[in-house]
């Protein structure tokens, strides 16, 4: 391998990344009117929970009922310089989401009602990414990327009801990390000088670990239920769909529609259960409903507005 024709062809590389035109873009966007169906409240919802409390049996199923919630999305940071016919580009893209919600936990056997709050369902979403943005022809821009993508979530929820004249209650959190590398395609077409419309999909596999806790107490005893050996497995894919108006050669707006879907299964999920007095409280989940792939989607229509910066 001749070392030196290796570091010529790198000098060259950098001297023309320095004659070449640099750009900085930024991208803000904003979500409303976003509607979000949990993985989460779609498995325990099938999950029909056996509980064996102070010799009563509950046979538990659940209903989610999701409130809209905050939403940073995304907010990105590319930059670019002209390589060849196009540019080429490294990114990196931030986005947020937060949601409240409540859900009613009925009891097959009493037939009755127990209403849950949903403390907290955060989604964080971290990508990094490089790429090429090029024209296919004079008026269809085409834009391909890959990097990594890093999705921090949690939820948090709790809930408090009787049985035999005492009470039985549970806090549960779960929280993930999962990362994964992905590919992105963007295709961009400009009807008249000012007015584009575009399309951007993208999709992926994530795989991480998960922190699962739940604590379950009655008003006779504490009881503290653990898991161990979880992972999990995501399928995403993120579509958006909109238009685009320039206001100059530097900026423009946008308005479009999203969904974003998560496919999660958690893997080697089993329950391991502690507590000070085994005989008066015990509960049983299935492994297969966490096995199985339930899908976490959000749908949300966006306005952004991108600003390229030129030097």
């Amino acid at each position: 391998m001749n070392f030196k024709k290796i570091h010529f062809f790198i000098f060259l590389i950098l001297i023309s990344f320095t004659l070449n035109a640099h750009t900085i873009r930024f991208d803000i966007n904003i979500d409303y009117n976003t509607k979000f169906k949990p993985e989460m409240g779609q498995r325990l919802q099938h999950s029909n929970t056996l509980t064996f409390i102070d010799q009563n049996i509950l046979l538990y199923t659940n209903n989610w009922k999701m409130t809209n919630g905050e939403a940073i999305s995304p907010l990105s940071i590319h930059y670019l310089i002209n390589a060849g016919v196009g540019k080429f580009l490294v990114g990196l893209i931030y986005s947020k989401y937060n949601y409240i919600g409540f859900y009613n936990s009925y009891n097959d056997l009493t037939k009755n009602y127990l209403e849950k709050k949903i403390d907290n369902y955060e989604q964080k979403i971290q990508t990094y990414e490089i790429g090429y943005e090029f024209n296919i022809i004079e008026n269809l821009i085409m834009s391909v990327a890959m990097g990594n993508k890093n999705l921090n979530r949690e939820i948090k929820w709790h809930g408090l009801t009787s049985v035999s004249n005492n009470f039985y209650g549970e806090d549960t959190s779960v929280s993930t990390n999962s990362n994964g590398l992905y590919q992105k395609v963007k295709l961009e077409y400009f009807f008249i000088p000012n007015i584009s419309a575009f399309i951007q999909y993208s999709f992926g596999i994530l795989k991480g670990d998960v922190n699962y806790q739940d604590n379950i107490f009655t008003s006779s005893l504490f009881s503290f239920i653990n898991s161990i050996g979880w992972k999990n497995n995501i399928n995403f894919n993120e579509a958006i769909v909109g238009v685009n108006f320039k206001i100059n050669e530097i900026s423009k707006i946008k308005v479009a529609a999203k969904q974003l879907q998560y496919m999660v299964s958690y893997d080697n999920t089993y329950i391991i259960f502690n507590s000070l007095n085994p005989s008066s409280i015990f509960q049983f989940q299935l492994p297969a409903i966490w096995s199985k792939y339930f899908d976490d989607t959000r749908t949300s229509f966006l306005v952004g507005y991108e600003y390229n910066l030129n030097f």
